[in-house]
């Protein structure tokens, strides 16, 4: 071009002056630019823009602008206007036409050139300067064309593209004009365009045809080829007009693409993506983004060279690389911001995880949680992602339970049965790990969902304990609660948050502060356990949060003492690095001591011994840390802190300068008392080198209670030092047993005894004073008689007045006592037979004198236990004369009793209407003795005496030994104190095991059997157990008919326990032992070391012992299965218990048998593994034959079949169906069935009015039909209920969005079609016995009233199916399930009429009875009766339109009803109005067909089988009778049809 006109044409402004050039100077300016360039020529003008071009001359697209403005409209005179336009018309279809070779003709390297170029020409394209179609047809092919290849300039073609796409569609003429400029091989194209015009004859149909081609273009140009410019071809796809069809393959084709670019290149992709699917697409992108992640997270190059800390377990296995994290978090951030624009995409995205529900992928859950962070979506989706976890949770504990209830749904398709709980805690914690980009759109709402896991109840906190010490590998057991498996993904994720994200660490840690000031240990736990966890495993990243930490310390002042002591250990392992934490406590500690109230005080003592024995734990660790950094204390605090002393381990220095602090609570209330008592023991446990120092704190106070030998006037024991009087109330002062127990430990391991390896200094004068105190009052205590104590009688013993409630502290003080004392007894009698195993060597003097004194210690104990329950029970009766006038009496004397000091004090003479909160009956109350003493007085029990006499020492008399082991008495006293030793060892084990960290149970040698860190609870079992066990076989091998009651004392005790009979007590008694061995894992070691019924040894025990062998070896054991270990060790032993049952029935000791029979059925919950018998069976054939099916099989051949005696417990009956139907092998479908026909042969039939005779056989002889036959239908129907639970949760879950849906793949289909299928058939067996009880006389209200709400819930779940398989309009197949199709038939057959005769007849019932009829029966079926009757109508209907839908008639086998609903009137008076007979004859004789034997046993009328009318019941039928005519069935429905539309969508 020449420079002159460049120069000209861009001196004058063209391009941006004019912009500020206003009027005539505008027009002036325009005109010149025109006539400029008209005077140039347009062969000229191209010519010089190509010569430009060649150049790669910048000013090419200044220029170009210029001319393209200059050439729009011109506007000059009249004569040459029209010639003007013309050249200018001609001048710019030239350069249209030339521009897409000038853009191929530009190099690659010029890309901002090319994209000028475009720019340029992108005015043009407004529709608004109507440029002719036949100027930009030319360009649009050019567009077109270049959408295939991946040349520079194609990219500013495809800028080009929609503008001239909508300029061309809005051209004023049609496309079909010839263009002989178009490119080449767009001829075809332009023909097909001509011809699509021709036929139409409107320019719509052009427009069609453009966009069409355009359209086709894009999503044909091979998008993965070219993976650079994705994003781009994205961009216009958004900017053309696509149908739906169009729509959803660009955006999976865009997903697509994604596979073959680069990580660097994903972000803009999926964003464009995200925008696109905007149109109509959004779950469609979802779906494609779930699969787009999971493939590229299995590719090797897109994974993690190491995958961290965390272990594959817990994480999920290979975490992803570096980049990939970054997309994903990049993605999840324009997620976050698309959903504040588009509230569509929050809601669709709602309703896809609603359908699909959450999966265990660890992207769909970072999504989730993303959009949790928007308030709109918060509420439901935190819902939906707690739901799925607690569904996740009560699958995994059903499965884990093993029984036959929950055997059926292992069979179902992998869409019936969900994420596992194990899936989803892999998904969650990956989600945390994976999310180190994106920790500010996670985190919170894990954290959200974490905090409220750990608030979840759980039943067994022990289980949670012995989880989380065992760290992220740690497992819960099968039998955990859902509770405790919820609690523990809660823990585990707060620990993955806490190490992985550093800015949620402080709410990690509010989240643990939280709940720390409940007070309640139970409530606490979790979050103790969390800091617990934390505090062991990244002690490095929590010592920089040191006043988060204090603030949690600071929670201690409101905990109770457990869940502060808890706490504090918790915190230990970081305070024993950080002074300024050691300090921090022990200023809380010493402000607490000074406290009024006891927790304060009893929180305080607790601490300081704690950090005693935590001192004298790791005193070596700790010296090292804490010389050097020792924090500015004041001066009562330095000298703790500073705890040098202890580098020798033995910690005297510590406990003498604590001494002023122990000796202060010495003289505190008794429950700071009895905690020193017990830490002393610990301390001493821990440091035998503290004896010395021990014995010199508590000599003294001893002697405060414990007169000297000396003294012949005083009791052995001064009871009234123990209690005194405050502000009228009688208050405990001193807990003497626990005084007494720490003083034996004291006494015990003085140096110079046997086996004793103390070396401590040479002056002993307090602990030999010790010694001699504690013996001298064993020798009074066994000579003494009750009159030397001063109780009085047993009407003096009132716990309803303080003088009563003083005696009966006095009792359990001394009570107590000689509990110690007899435990110091056995402990010789123990290290007698170490010594002398031999029986001939014994001195038989010594033998004999043990043996005296312990038996008269125990009379001494029996007879202050009589007294004090006598005293106990005599006014707690209501309406005792005698008990009342004795109380009245010492009310008006106003009795005194010492104080604290000894002094008399006047008491107050009112009386209580029930005893203090405090008073715990003496027999009620933990016992003193250990569970190595119990163990060693059950082993006397068995072995008929606690030693064996010499021989020939007068074996004529039975020695005091054999007295004391046959007596009943002395084996109620121990079995009670069995029970109460377990229960209560139950009732604090979880605290025990964190207080107790080091204690390990003593299991057997298989890894499944170890304790765990149960703590000291599983000792207990296993040191108790073997021989409780075997005094419960010699009780029950001795069982006489009705039972044993206790005598004497013991009768009084346990008949207060409900234990009447001696067999009921070690029932009750092995009951808790089982309880809490399954609560610690010990079942399997448990049962390992009892005896065989032939004492020979068990298969099981010889593996173990040839595993032991190969050890020796050198060769590895296999590893034993935690399941198969109980099986192997409780499946030999079973017969015994099932033995001891059959006995105890067979003697009519019912309430004992059912006491045995739960624990039959705790352990078959733990039977779920094969039965040995079963190992070499097929595999088909072991899940058919589980190990607790030899229960079920014992229940129906043994204890279901006696028929003499007769059983007439319902309890017993109740437990034993329950065992017979829960622990079948094979389908538990059977057995039901068999029940309820059962039962229905007893009681009656409602249609044929047959009963069992004596001639017809039984196949459950043990129900009676007039005892146990109708409360045992309450079992069944509890089943069935339960059953229909488990189906009702797997079809909300997986059918309700419909069988047939448009995002399943063909296996998805085909599964769902196999659930529905599968729960058909399960609903179809539940509902058969269903229909059994349906047709059954019931005469009890209790089991109507069930029978009416388990239907209420068959027909609603009946509803959710029914919907499930209505087909949508679009279904390809118009077939409905055969079992569908049989279900619905079996229904309308066998139980919906006979549900409306059931309700029809127990109206008749109550019209019967009349004013006898309760009022809340009334009101109560005034609700359920409605609610079951629109439940059925609701079913009807959906079942119509189902069956309307698919194209079949399932109501051909409906019968019609005869009642539609039902009104019950009452008189003002509130009891119900007795129907005329007169009404009850008229309707009945309106039905067709008398049912007169549900009348006969039931008090009711007969009903009418037909479509017979029931409205002539008087007040009581409000609807018509269903006729035979359709429309007016309709008319007469029409109005409960909205009514149930309504529920049916609220449900």
């Amino acid at each position: 071009m020449a420079p002159g006109f460049v120069g000209a044409l861009l001196s004058t402004g063209s391009s941006r002056a004019s912009q500020y050039v206003l009027g005539s100077q505008a027009a002036n300016l325009h005109e010149q630019h025109t006539r400029l360039v008209l005077e140039h020529g347009q062969t000229a003008v191209l010519q010089d823009i190509e010569t430009l071009l060649q150049q790669l001359s910048p000013q090419v697209p200044k220029a170009l602008k210029a001319i393209l403005q200059a050439t729009r409209a011109p506007s000059f005179s009249e004569a040459t206007a029209a010639a003007d336009a013309a050249a200018c018309s001609s001048l710019r279809s030239a350069l249209f036409a030339a521009l897409p070779g000038w853009l191929h003709s530009l190099p690659e390297d010029q890309q901002q050139l090319a994209a000028d170029l475009a720019a340029a020409f992108l005015p043009e394209l407004d529709t608004s300067w109507q440029q002719q179609a036949t100027d930009l047809a030319p360009l649009l092919y050019a567009c077109l064309s270049g959408l295939e290849e991946s040349k520079p300039h194609c990219l500013a073609l495809l800028e080009l593209l929609p503008p001239c796409l909508a300029a061309v569609c809005a051209a004023p003429s049609p496309a079909d004009d010839l263009m002989p400029d178009a490119p080449a091989g767009a001829g075809s194209d332009i023909g097909e365009a001509a011809e699509a015009a021709g036929a139409g004859g409107a320019g719509a149909s052009t427009a069609g045809f453009y966009k069409d081609q355009a359209a086709n273009r894009l999503l044909n140009c091979g998008w993965e080829r070219r993976p650079e410019q994705v994003g781009q071809l994205l961009q216009l796809a958004k900017a053309l007009p696509l149908t739906q069809e169009q729509l959803e393959k660009a955006v999976k084709k865009g997903i697509m693409a994604c596979r073959t670019a680069s990580l660097q290149q994903l972000p803009p992709i999926l964003y464009q993506v995200l925008l696109l699917s905007g149109r109509g697409a959004r779950q469609l992108a979802l779906t494609g983004l779930r699969r787009l992640f999971n493939y590229l997270e299995t590719q090797p190059q897109h994974q993690a060279a190491q995958p961290g800390s965390v272990p594959a377990s817990s994480c999920g296995g290979t975490l992803p690389g570096a980049t990939l994290l970054q997309v994903e978090a990049t993605l999840l951030m324009h997620i976050s911001t698309l959903l504040k624009y588009d509230a569509a995409l929050g809601s669709e995205w709602h309703k896809w995880f609603k359908t699909h529900g959450v999966s265990g992928d660890h992207f769909m859950l970072q999504v989730l949680l993303t959009m949790l962070r928007h308030h709109k979506l918060e509420q439901p989706l935190q819902q939906l992602l707690k739901k799925a976890v607690q569904q996740a949770c009560e699958d995994e504990a059903a499965a884990g339970s093993g029984v036959s209830s929950s055997r059926w749904m292992a069979a179902l398709p992998a869409v019936g049965s969900g994420p596992s709980l194990q899936e989803l805690q892999q998904g969650l914690l990956k989600a945390v790990r994976c999310s180190s980009y994106a920790s500010e759109l996670v985190c919170p709402g894990l954290l959200q969902l974490a905090s409220n896991l750990l608030t979840t109840p759980c039943s067994c906190p022990l289980h949670v304990v012995m989880a989380a010490r065992g760290g992220k590998a740690g497992s819960l057991p099968p039998q955990a609660s859902p509770g405790a498996r919820a609690v523990r993904l809660g823990l585990l994720l707060l620990q993955e948050i806490f190490e992985v994200h550093a800015e949620a660490r402080t709410e990690v840690l509010k989240v643990a502060q939280g709940q720390l000031a409940c007070g309640n240990l139970d409530a606490a736990l979790p979050h103790v356990l969390l800091l617990s966890s934390i505090c062991r495993e990244q002690p490095a990243l929590l010592s920089s949060y040191v006043p988060q930490l204090k603030e949690c310390l600071g929670s201690i002042a409101g905990l109770s003492a457990d869940a502060a002591l808890v706490l504090l250990l918790a915190l230990w392992p970081l305070c024993r690095v950080r002074s300024d934490l050691q300090d921090h406590v022990i200023m809380l500690l010493r402000k607490m001591m000074y406290r009024q109230d006891v927790g304060g005080r009893l929180v305080a003592i607790r601490g300081f011994l704690c950090l005693i024995l935590q001192h004298l734990a790791d005193a070596p660790q700790s010296v090292a840390a804490l010389s050097g950094s020792i924090s500015e204390a004041s001066c009562s605090q330095a000298s703790l802190s500073q705890v040098s002393s202890l580098s020798g381990g033995r910690g005297i220095n510590l406990l003498q300068e604590l001494a002023a602090v122990l000796r202060r609570a010495l003289t505190q209330q008794a429950p700071v008392r009895e905690a020193v008592y017990k830490g002393l023991l610990q301390v001493l446990k821990a440091d035998l080198g503290s004896h010395e120092l021990l014995s010199e704190l508590l000599l003294p106070h001893l002697r405060n209670f414990v007169p000297d030998s000396s003294s012949r006037d005083q009791p052995p024991l001064l009871l009234h030092q123990c209690v005194g009087l405050l502000h009228g109330e009688a208050v405990l002062h001193e807990p003497l047993p626990v005084l007494l127990r720490c003083v034996h430990q004291l006494a015990s391991m003085l140096p110079g005894e046997a086996g004793s390896g103390w070396a401590g200094p040479s002056d002993q004068h307090s602990s030999s004073a010790l010694k001699a105190c504690f013996a001298t009052l064993r020798s009074t205590l066994s000579e003494a008689s009750l009159e030397v104590f001063g109780l009085g009688q047993a009407a003096d013993l009132n716990p309803l007045l303080p003088d009563g409630l003083l005696g009966q502290l006095h009792a359990s003080n001394l009570l107590g006592a000689l509990q110690v004392v007899m435990e110091d007894v056995v402990a010789e009698i123990q290290h007698l037979k170490q010594e002398q195993p031999d029986a001939a060597t014994r001195d038989p003097d010594r033998v004999a004198q043990l043996g005296e004194e312990m038996l008269k210690l125990f009379e001494l104990h029996s007879s202050v236990a009589s007294l004090a329950m006598e005293g106990s029970k005599a006014p707690g009766k209501k309406g005792s004369k005698k008990g009342s006038a004795a109380a009245a009496a010492a009310a008006a004397a106003g009795g005194t009793a010492p104080d604290a000091g000894g002094e008399p004090q006047a008491t107050v003479g009112h009386k209580r209407s029930r005893p203090a909160a405090s008073f715990t009956p003496v027999m009620r109350q933990q016992p003193h003795l250990s569970a190595a003493c119990l163990a060693a007085l059950c082993t006397a029990i068995n072995e008929d005496g606690l030693l064996q006499l010499p021989q020939g020492y007068d074996e004529a008399k039975p020695a005091h030994h054999q007295q004391l082991a046959r007596s009943d008495d002395f084996r109620c006293f121990v079995l009670r104190s069995c029970c109460s030793l377990l229960e209560g060892a139950a009732g604090g084990a979880a605290a025990a095991a964190l207080l107790h960290p080091h204690q390990q149970g003593a299991g057997s040698s298989n890894s499944s059997s170890s304790s765990g860190g149960a703590g000291p609870a599983a000792d207990e079992v296993l040191v108790l157990g073997p021989a409780l066990f075997q005094v419960f076989k010699l009780i029950m091998d001795t069982t006489v008919h009705g039972g044993r009651s206790a005598s004497s004392s013991s009768s009084a005790a346990s008949s207060a326990e409900g234990h009447d009979t001696l067999e009921q007590l070690s029932a009750s008694a092995l009951q808790q032992l089982l309880k809490l061995a399954d609560a610690t894992q010990q079942l399997a070691a448990l049962f390992d070391l009892l005896p065989l019924e032939d004492g020979s040894l068990p298969p099981q025990q010889q593996q173990q012992q040839q595993q032991g062998d190969a050890a020796d070896d050198g060769q590895r054991p296999a590893p034993v299965d935690a399941g198969a270990a109980v099986v192997a060790a409780v499946m030999p032993r079973l017969p015994q218990l099932t033995t001891c049952i059959d006995k105890l029935m067979l003697n009519s000791c019912f309430k004992e048998a059912q006491t045995c029979v739960e624990c039959l059925v705790l352990l078959g919950r733990q039977l779920h593994s094969p039965s040995p018998a079963a190992a070499g069976a097929p595999r088909q054939q072991q899940q058919q034959l589980p190990a607790h099916a030899a229960l079920s099989r014992w229940a129906a051949e043994s204890a279901l079949q006696q028929d003499e005696p007769e059983v007439k417990s319902v309890s017993l009956a109740k437990a034993l169906l329950d065992v017979y139907i829960r622990f079948c092998g094979a389908d538990d479908l059977v057995p039901l069935r068999t029940a309820a026909l059962e039962i229905q042969a007893l009681v009656g039939d409602c249609e044929t009015d047959t009963q069992a005779t004596q001639q017809q056989p039984r196949s459950l002889a043990m129900l009676l039909p007039d005892k146990t036959a109708q409360p045992c239908a309450a079992a069944v129907l509890s089943y069935i209920d339960e059953g229909l639970g488990q189906v009702e949760r797997l079809a909300a879950v997986h059918l309700k969005a419909g069988l047939v849906q448009d995002c399943d793949s063909a296996e998805a289909a085909r599964d769902r079609r196999r659930l529905a299928a599968a729960l058909c058939g399960r609903l179809q067996g539940l509902l058969g016995a269903l229909a059994v009880l349906v047709n059954t006389i019931m005469a009890m209200p209790a089991i109507v009233d069930q029978q009416t709400r388990v239907l209420i819930h068959t027909y609603k779940l009946l509803l959710l199916l029914a919907k499930a398989h209505q087909l949508p309009k679009a279904a390809a197949s118009r077939a409905l399930p055969a079992e569908f199709e049989g279900l619905a038939s079996m229904v309308n057959r066998d139980l919906t009429h006979r549900v409306y005769h059931f309700m029809i007849d127990d109206q008749e019932a109550q019209q019967q009875q009349g004013a006898k009829v309760k009022l809340a029966r009334v009101k109560r079926e005034a609700k359920q009766v409605p609610a079951l009757v629109f439940a059925i109508e609701c079913w009807e209907k959906q079942l119509a339109a189902t069956g309307k839908a698919a194209g079949k008639n399932l109501l051909k086998d409906a019968k019609r009803a005869s009642i539609r609903d039902f009104k019950i009137k009452q008189r003002e008076d509130g009891e119900p109005a007795a129907a005329a007979a007169a009404a009850a004859a008229a309707a009945a004789a309106a039905g067709s067909g008398g049912r007169g034997g549900r009348g006969a046993a039931r008090g009711r009328g007969s009903r009418g089988a037909g479509s017979g009318s029931g409205g002539g019941q008087a007040g009581q039928s409000s609807g018509a009778a269903a006729g035979s005519d359709a429309a007016a069935e309709d008319e007469v429905m029409g109005e409960a049809d909205e009514a149930a539309d309504a529920e049916v969508d609220q449900d």
